[in-house]
């Protein structure tokens, strides 16, 4: 029997050997993953975490910036459970003797237990009986409160003890910080680049930009180029990039970039085309009622006089005078044809009546 138990507590050491082994080398391995640098990382590695940078609202100041998601502190909170379970799950294996003790120990109590009723059914005073049974329960719960005392610790509960499994652990937590910085850094550099994209009120910008209405095409080539080439700029930036035991995604940040820098570019041909139109139909206008006035008969010499004078005004309008390539009427259409090649240039398209009105102003 003692070489029998001798060779249950050696199976014992054996086990609690390999799972210590086990818990090590799964901890090390994370540990590692973790705390590794990314241009030390062999190319077949990946990183541990794949995570999407998104341009998002900051809980704190109500202002877009971007982040990671999930972020660098979720991330921890994940890894910190998961090695804490890890370390939990050797909970389960029980130990052998205390499996075989518990067997053994069941055995003894039924045969004890058939004993004593042996006992007091052959004694024929109740009372003594009842006395028997008291005393015979008394026994059983004293042996198995001395059984709880003397029962062995799991080996979770020594294992976990270990200082190398806290050292790990705590390297493994050390290391998710060590990222911070540079996470912060990559965030930074696209905020620092591309802030005025989304920062930016687009509604308070078109209101003051389309003071003065006459603002000249040049200004809004301007601004539309500035978007064309962020928006270019973005698309060029590299899809993913790897920060220690992160591999950031950037496409969702990048997609919502281009997709502010289009809003930008509608926003400025809306209030571009609107200006044109605007003009356009103004110029329009004024040649219906110009052409009424002197279409009209006149009824008295007055009357008469003010055509004539009318007639004598767009006379000189169209004239070029001596010095200048354009005449006052073709320096006012110059204007409305540059806004419509801008827009001709984005391939804004026009409706049927104004595009008709444009070539026919044109023509003429």
């Amino acid at each position: 029997k003692r070489e029998f138990w001798a060779f249950v507590k050696d199976i014992e050491h054996d086990i609690e050997d390999a799972l210590r082994t086990s818990l090590k080398k799964s901890l090390q391995t994370l540990s590692v993953l973790v705390n590794e640098d990314a241009l030390k990382q062999s190319e077949s590695q990946s990183p541990l975490f794949l995570v999407s940078v998104v341009l998002t609202e900051d809980d704190n100041s109500g202002k877009k910036r971007p982040c990671l998601k999930p972020s660098v502190a979720d991330l921890r909170e994940l890894v910190d459970k998961n090695q804490r379970e890890l370390s939990r799950s050797i909970s389960v294996v029980t130990r052998l003797e205390e499996s075989l003790k518990q067997i053994v120990d069941e055995e003894e109590r039924v045969e004890f237990e058939a004993s004593v009723d042996e006992e007091i059914e052959e004694e024929n005073d109740e009372e003594e009986k009842a006395r028997m049974r008291e005393e015979a329960e008394a026994r059983r719960a004293e042996d198995a409160k001395k059984r709880r005392k003397l029962r062995l610790p799991n080996y979770y509960e020594t294992i976990r003890k270990d200082k190398i499994f806290i050292d790990l652990i705590f390297s493994t937590m050390e290391g998710m910080e060590q990222a911070d910085p540079e996470v912060h850094a990559y965030l930074d550099k696209w905020e620092s680049q591309y802030s005025q994209i989304y920062v930016d009120d687009k509604e308070a910008f078109i209101r003051r930009f389309s003071i003065p209405k006459d603002r000249p095409s040049s200004s809004f080539a301007s601004e539309i180029d500035k978007y064309k080439k962020l928006r270019a700029r973005i698309q060029q930036e590299d899809q993913t990039s790897v920060c220690r035991y992160l591999q950031l995604d950037c496409a969702p940040l990048k997609n919502t970039l281009v997709m502010e820098c289009i809003e930008w570019h509608n926003a400025l041909l809306d209030l571009l085309h609107r200006n044109a139109r605007s003009d356009l139909d103004s110029l329009y206008e004024l040649f219906d009622t110009n052409t009424k006035l002197l279409t009209e008969k006149p009824h008295d010499r007055e009357t008469l006089a003010e055509k004539l004078e009318l007639l004598s005004k767009m006379k000189k309008e169209i004239e070029v005078l001596e010095g200048e390539e354009k005449s006052k009427l073709e320096v006012r259409f110059a204007p409305i044809f540059s806004h419509y090649a801008l827009l001709s240039e984005h391939e804004r398209n026009l409706p049927d009546e104004e595009d008709d009105n444009l070539n026919e102003l044109m023509n003429e």
